[in-house]
């Protein structure tokens, strides 16, 4: 395969490789826009729930010093698609969460971002995902150990439409350089 095959178009008409990504190729606004349209649990849940939602969920539940990195955990797969949860740890996979890792550095050089897999991050997801499930899925079957000795994060999923929830995508990272460090705000224009 050449490499002119690993590149996909984005949604501002820029491009990415998805073999040798570049910081410079990594767009907010491109992020934004795909994880609206990325519906979570490979689609199968009540109503369409983007992971751009479950994003700016998950950034509320950490502290503020994380709420960025919380808000951007999930970005690689603006450009990589959303794997569901039981395929992505298979043994099968490691091309793909290497792919991911490649991803998630650039993204995080080039935004100047701190850890996004912080543990505390990682514990807000799985009580967003506790939340999530109780809500948009119908099993509530014992197949879900991952999700032992997790609590629901107490709040309201509600349904949104993907151009709803990109902008609260946006608005909370508004919110979050607003009130963060000043050097940050250049590295997302």
């Amino acid at each position: 395969m050449s490499n002119t095959d690993t590149w996909i178009e984005t949604s501002s008409g820029s491009s990415i490789d998805l073999i040798s990504p570049q910081p410079h190729q990594v767009k907010i606004w491109d992020i934004a826009h795909a994880l609206s349209l990325i519906c979570r649990f490979g689609g199968h849940c009540r109503w369409h729930y983007s992971v751009a939602q479950h994003s700016v969920l998950v950034s509320y539940l950490v502290p503020v010093e994380l709420s960025l990195e919380a808000l951007l955990h999930d970005a690689a797969e603006a450009y990589l698609g959303d794997v569901v949860r039981p395929l992505k740890v298979n043994g099968d996979m490691q091309g793909y969460r290497a792919a991911e890792t490649l991803m998630e550095s650039v993204i995080t050089e080039n935004f100047g971002l701190g850890d996004i897999n912080h543990p505390l991050i990682k514990l807000a997801d799985m009580q967003i995902l506790a939340a999530e499930r109780a809500v948009l899925l119908t099993d509530k079957s014992s197949l879900w150990q991952c999700l032992e000795g997790i609590s629901p994060a107490p709040l309201k999923i509600e349904k949104l439409t993907p151009e709803q929830a990109r902008e609260m995508f946006m608005a909370r990272l508004q919110e979050i350089l607003m009130h963060g460090p000043q050097d940050r705000v250049g590295r997302f224009l």
